[in-house]
Parts: C-alpha cells; sequence; structure tokens
C-alpha cells in the first residue's frame, strides 16, 4: 500500500505501509532487477507498542552520502490525532535507521485536556544535495492547510513549520501537496496541491529560495 521510490546511482530504493505485523508499519527495501530472491525488507518506524498506523511514506537519497531519508503519516497508540514522522538511514545500506522523530511542531504546547487535537498527513519530501524540502496537509487551524519545513543539513536538523497557502482563516481546503527542488539558480523548494478556496478544486502553487 502507498508506495514510494527513490533511485540514486542504480540504487534503487521502495518503501511503502505494510500490514504483515497486524499494525500498518513502513518498510523498505533495495530490489534489484538481477536479483533471485525477494529484496530484504526493514521496518523504517519504530514504534514499539501496539496500534501503529502508519502510512503515506516519502523517501529520499542524498546524491553525496547515499544516505535514505524517510518521512510518514504516523498514527500511534490510537492517539487522537496523527502527525508526520522523520528518520534516516545510519548507512548506505539503509539496514538501520535512526530513532525517528515528530516533523511538525503542532504539538509543541499541546495540552490534551484542553486542545482539540489535529491531523498532520500525506507529506511529500523532496531534496537536493544537503537540502530537504517536506510538505503536508495540516488541520491545526480547523481546515487543512498546507504546511512545509526544510532542512540544510541533510534532515539533522529542520526549520520550523511555515504555513505555504495564503487562504487565511478560510473554510476552503488545500490538501494533497507535492514537492519539487529546483538548483538552476540557487536552490528553490516548489509545492504544489489540490485546492478548494474558489468553490472548486483547483491546483495552486507556491515557492521558496532555501539560504
Amino acid at each position: 500500500m502507498a508506495t514510494a521510490v527513490a533511485i540514486h546511482n542504480r540504487r534503487l530504493f521502495v518503501a511503502w505501509a505494510d500490514f504483515r505485523n497486524y499494525n500498518r508499519d513502513v518498510f523498505l527495501a533495495r530490489p534489484s532487477l538481477t536479483q533471485k530472491r525477494p529484496a530484504k525488507n526493514v521496518r523504517v518506524d519504530d514504534y514499539p507498542a501496539l496500534e501503529r498506523i502508519n502510512s503515506d511514506p516519502t523517501i529520499v537519497v542524498n546524491p553525496a552520502s547515499g544516505i535514505v531519508s524517510a518521512a510518514w503519516t504516523d498514527i500511534r497508540a490510537r492517539e487522537a490525532d496523527s502527525n508526520v514522522f522523520f528518520t534516516r538511514a545510519l548507512r548506505r545500506s539503509a539496514t538501520k535507521f535512526e530513532a525517528s522523530r515528530q516533523l511538525d511542531d503542532s504539538r509543541i504546547g499541546f495540552d490534551p485536556d484542553t486542545d482539540t487535537p489535529s491531523t498532520q498527513a500525506r507529506p511529500d519530501m523532496k531534496g537536493s544535495g544537503q537540502t530537504l524540502c517536506v510538505a503536508w496537509q495540516d488541520d491545526r487551524g480547523g481546515t487543512n492547510d498546507v504546511y512545509f519545513k526544510r532542512s540544510i543539513d541533510g534532515g539533522a536538523t529542520f526549520s520550523a513549520d511555515e504555513r505555504v497557502d495564503d487562504t487565511g482563516a478560510g473554510p476552503s481546503g488545500q490538501t494533497a501537496p507535492a514537492v519539487a527542488v529546483d538548483t538552476s539558480m540557487g536552490t528553490r523548494c516548489f509545492v504544489v496541491w489540490e485546492d478548494t478556496r474558489n468553490g472548486n478544486s483547483d491546483v495552486f502553487a507556491a515557492s521558496r529560495l532555501v539560504p
């Protein structure tokens, strides 16, 4: 389910949501056209308890280091909201990954007794060199909007969340973002998404330079 693919120097990586453990986890493999057996499957997410619902994986390979980064929609322990989580492989073989961490800032200052849970989902991530650009749909403001953050050190650290769309507090929905990175004149991240601000579903776009 919900597959993602990345390739670098003839090395192919595939990630997907998988129900083999009776929880939805994110797995990754390095298939080869010449292999005679199934590729080794490695679990990417690391939440140990039950009631995991992880989906929408997106992956990027750093062209300099060959290290794979992954992000996904993460619901754990039957929490009322979902979040975007992130991890990186510890080596080029992508057989082990760092401890995963929440990427979005939606739970900073969140009080489960008084605050309304929100949903962060459907991330897309692209990269160029040490730059990673990530966007996702996010309803922390009451309706789905598009949020974004970036890393300039290969995913070791990320900027704070930035709102991408300019619809304010209106009732329209902004969903299903997709990301691209252009390096022809500096490094610029592009985000496109589905947008209902005009009463029907249109495609909008925005971009920003990454310093």
